[in-house]
């Protein structure tokens, strides 16, 4: 049950992310309307509901505004206060990443790569942590699990070499959409890798993450 509240708690984080930036994306213009735009994107592959009036901003507020208040609950039951800690600041930046960080230039592609290599992080210690204060471990006398420091997992085990690789990924990911979102950027003033550097720069970002 702790670890459905970890994944619970992760889901949010990166589903109040989206919304989020979807909200203050069509309510500052960045994503425009279009008529052509179909929901299956066989027409437009950029689909934005609310900037085409759809969905109003409202009902798009309140409903991002419950899945906080869940994020929130769910964290209290994370395992662990490192863990716990990182949900919510996960949760924090978030709202961060869209308000401040997303016009700064390499911050905003930081950040989300950031939150989603989190995610094997604090999975990880959660689990470490149940390991370490349930009677599975201490019924087979393996106390010494309870004196090793938990960040042990990261720097010392293979999932370090996960964390890494998602961050990378993602960082790929995150430049080449800027690059396809690259006229809505540079008319909101964002001034990505792309719109600071050129589309080539940008790519040549991305692929070197990839290779990484």
């Amino acid at each position: 049950p702790s670890m459905l509240m970890v994944l619970l708690a992760l889901l949010l984080v990166t589903s109040t992310s989206m919304i989020t930036n979807d909200y203050y994306d069509a309510r500052d213009g960045v994503d425009t309307p279009n008529n052509d735009e179909k929901e299956n994107g066989t027409e437009n592959e950029h689909y934005h509901p609310l900037a085409n009036g759809e969905v109003p901003f409202k009902v798009t507020k309140t409903f991002d505004s419950y899945l906080y208040a869940i994020l929130l609950l769910s964290s209290a039951f994370v395992p662990g206060i490192i863990p716990r800690l990182l949900v919510l600041s996960g949760s924090i930046t978030t709202y961060l990443y869209t308000v401040h960080l997303k016009p700064r230039t390499w911050i905003k592609n930081i950040s989300c790569a950031s939150l989603v290599a989190m995610s094997p992080v604090t999975s990880g210690l959660a689990a470490w942590q149940i390991l370490c204060d349930g009677t599975f471990l201490k019924s087979q006398g393996a106390t010494i699990f309870g004196t090793v420091p938990s960040f042990y997992l990261i720097f010392k085990s293979p999932l370090s070499f996960l964390v890494v690789s998602l961050f990378c990924g993602i960082f790929s990911r995150e430049v080449l959409m800027d690059i396809t979102d690259y006229d809505g950027d540079k008319r909101a003033g964002i001034e990505t890798v792309p719109v600071k550097y050129g589309k080539k720069m940008g790519a040549t970002v991305a692929i070197g993450c990839s290779v990484l």
